[in-house]
């Protein structure tokens, strides 16, 4: 990789990690748009995936007092059970399929993010956990996009401030699953990938220390913001790949 696109695509993690730790979600949404543009669906997805076990642990390390685990690791099953087909539908689509269909899934993952389906609330806890595991196991090997919709599950269940410390032990565990299925990046040298690795840590301890500054407002206006460009930016891309 390139100077060029290696110190952009740092810069976007470190982005991503700040947003995460601020809101819990705003990683991938952030992430996968950008890495999408720059690598490719199938690469961007393994590096989201292995960009974000560091950086979850970096947020399991600083937030782990306030987590209940067992209400997060309820959706881990399903989500896994969910990897294996999605992951092979992702790859058996090909690039430009592949590529409009993250950058669409982004638009509404979003939207469930930034406001839950009230309907959520009413659903059994277990048929809860059945639905948003799997849907955020599916979306993950697909678009690297599987939080929104656990999110939303916590958000129904009031979490409260449980959710960020939840969402990183459920994306961990979820992001294992993904390389498992998905593979290890290839198109990346190790030493690159450390870079961005640490990128993504970094921008999680950032904003651990922002946390008391920056309003969730204001952490939810600037992913919308990136969200929505990168989304665009794949939408285009895979439509060009197709035609």
């Amino acid at each position: 990789m390139t100077l060029t696109l290696l110190v952009p695509l740092a810069c976007l993690l470190l982005l991503a990690g700040a947003l995460q730790r601020l809101s819990g979600i705003g990683y991938a949404l952030v992430a996968s748009p950008g890495l999408l543009a720059a690598v490719g669906p199938d690469e961007a997805v393994r590096l989201v995936a292995v960009t974000s076990i560091a950086s979850c642990a970096v947020g399991i390390a600083t937030t782990w007092r306030e987590s209940r685990p067992f209400e997060a690791c309820a959706l881990v099953p399903f989500a896994l059970l969910a990897i294996v087909p999605a992951g092979y539908f992702a790859a058996a689509v090909g690039d430009g399929v592949a590529t409009l269909l993250c950058g669409l899934i982004v638009l509404p993952a979003l939207a469930m993010a930034l406001r839950p389906p009230r309907r959520m609330e009413r659903v059994p806890r277990w048929l809860g956990a059945v639905v948003a595991g799997s849907f955020s196991g599916a979306m993950n090997a697909v678009a690297g996009l599987g939080g929104p919709m656990a999110a939303s599950y916590g958000m129904s269940r009031r979490w409260g401030a449980a959710l960020v410390p939840n969402m990183q032990l459920f994306l961990l565990l979820s992001a294992f699953g993904v390389v498992v299925v998905r593979g290890w990046p290839d198109q990346v040298g190790n030493g690159d990938l450390l870079v961005l690795s640490l990128s993504a840590a970094v921008g999680v301890a950032a904003g651990g220390g922002l946390s008391a500054r920056v309003t969730s407002r204001t952490a939810g206006a600037v992913t919308v913001a990136v969200a929505i460009t990168g989304a665009g930016v794949a939408i285009v891309r895979g439509v060009a790949a197709i035609v």
